[in-house]
């Protein structure tokens, strides 16, 4: 491990210093007052650090098949509607969210949307009681 470099007095002055014992590849020197304390690492312990935190964040997430989310035109293709059809059934529910400007649909809210109201005529009977696996 490198050697730790002297601080100059007035960035200590008064304050008693503590050295941390967890287990972890870095060293960690506080000062009674956490706003003052220091972790001396290394660019790699850095890295493993940058890593591990990325990865456990990354954990948490649970992402969606970029084939799951479509576009109007990607859900007018599903549905087999025009883009008048689905700007209507939006404002009848049909659940949908914003990307920036743009509307963005989830395959399977789509399917579950036609399954669970009363088909329009303008829509497609292969999507009623169709799940995911079979469009």
């Amino acid at each position: 491990m490198t050697a730790h470099k002297e601080m100059p007095p007035h960035v200590n002055e008064g304050a008693s210093q503590l050295v941390d014992s967890r287990p972890g590849p870095y060293s960690l020197v506080r000062s009674a007052h956490p706003v003052n304390s220091i972790i001396i690492l290394t660019p790699d312990q850095l890295t493993a650090l940058v890593s591990d935190a990325v990865q456990l964040a990354l954990t948490h997430v649970h992402p969606v098949a970029p084939s799951e989310i479509l576009d109007t035109i990607g859900a007018c293709e599903l549905l087999s509607i025009s883009r008048a059809t689905l700007h209507r059934l939006r404002k009848e529910g049909l659940p949908f969210k914003y990307v920036g400007e743009s509307p963005r649909f989830l395959r399977s809210a789509l399917i579950e949307w036609v399954n669970s109201h009363s088909c329009p005529s303008s829509l497609p009977s292969r999507l009623v009681g169709a799940d995911r696996g079979r469009i």
